[in-house]
């Protein structure tokens, strides 16, 4: 048969007799054949795929993402091709060239917020797609974000409940949106319940455990323990909490434990982390359902929005009241 007359037959055309299209259907079978996606959706213009681009595989708040992802994604039909950047520019613009060469039909991105220059790339070439869990301060697009400064806001509020008076805040990197929030909703905190707010209590560094640690571990080398350690992610107060051990301090009873963003082993640890849930799984799902509007009406890309999800904060032995505080009020 004229290769026509196969892909008429596996594409379910009307214009071929049943008899022909049985017979195609069975050799295909025998010969264990599957279509080339990405073939045909070179021919059509569009891949039933999704690119997903991550900050850090290795942080497990990515990863919990990713699978809402790829649910919401296999429910609708699309695949998705996953990407780690590492927080490199240059690899994110270079994996995001890479997906968009392979046609997929749209992105969702966690951008490393140190150039933005990607964002003018893909509108340039009509990509469309949705920032996950980070924006751009100056630049509106289409995205799914937690509600950092509430979250941030519950926990150091909490602290301050708990009678803590020296607030130690290990913070992500100031470029970051999530780090700006959370220093905002730290800052009102303490505010609202009568601290003043102390520049040297604030600690910058790289969303990683060890980058963490180093953190807490410069901080005690220059000032005495503070009463509570308020830290960026889960990731990096495990950092936090394996410092202050090596110092000799103990948690919860010499140093409590904030951390932020509710992953899964959090609870399993020892003490087990107090710390603000994201809705992880539903920010992959929502960002996925979003993409999917774009990639299927067009006209909707030219209205950016943005979903905010709420956090809640997640009360574990990690924390307790200031001794003194305690003392006080007996």
């Amino acid at each position: 048969m004229s290769i026509n007359t196969v892909s008429r037959a596996l594409n379910g055309k009307p214009d071929v007799s049943e008899e022909t299209r049985e017979r195609v259907l069975a050799v295909a079978k025998r010969l264990g054949y599957r279509p080339n996606r990405l073939a045909q959706g070179l021919r059509g213009k569009k891949v039933g795929t999704i690119g997903v681009v991550v900050a850090d595989l290795a942080n497990p708040f990515f990863v919990e993402v990713v699978k809402g992802i790829e649910e919401e994604a296999y429910r609708h039909g699309f695949t998705i091709m996953v990407t780690n950047t590492n927080e490199d520019p240059a690899k994110e613009q270079e994996v995001l060239s890479t997906l968009v060469e392979h046609q997929v039909a749209g992105l969702i991105i966690t951008p490393s917020q140190k150039d933005d220059g990607f964002i003018q790339f893909l509108k340039a070439r009509d990509v469309p797609f949705v920032l996950v869990a980070r924006r751009f301060e100056h630049v509106t697009c289409h995205a799914v974000l937690n509600d950092d400064f509430t979250g941030a806001f519950a926990a150091v509020s909490y602290l301050v409940e708990l009678g803590h008076r020296d607030i130690l805040f290990i913070n992500g990197p100031h470029y970051n949106w999530s780090a700006m929030q959370r220093l905002s909703g730290y800052h009102q905190a303490l505010e609202r319940g009568g601290l003043p707010y102390r520049p040297e209590l604030v600690r910058s560094c790289e969303v990683t455990a060890e980058a963490a640690a180093a953190a807490m571990k410069d901080y005690l080398a220059a000032h005495p323990a503070p009463d509570a350690v308020f830290a960026f992610s889960d990731y990096m107060a495990i950092g936090v909490v394996r410092a202050l051990r090596e110092q000799g301090l103990r948690v919860p009873e010499d140093v409590s434990v904030m951390g932020y963003d509710g992953i899964e082993i959090g609870a399993s640890l020892d003490p087990p982390l107090s710390t603000v849930e994201i809705a992880k799984h539903r920010i992959g799902v929502a960002s996925t359902q979003v993409l999917i509007e774009l990639i299927e009406n067009p006209a909707a890309r030219s209205e950016p929005r943005q979903l905010v999800l709420p956090p809640r904060v997640l009360k574990r032995e990690s924390t307790k009241p200031r001794a003194s505080a305690t003392r006080a009020a007996q």
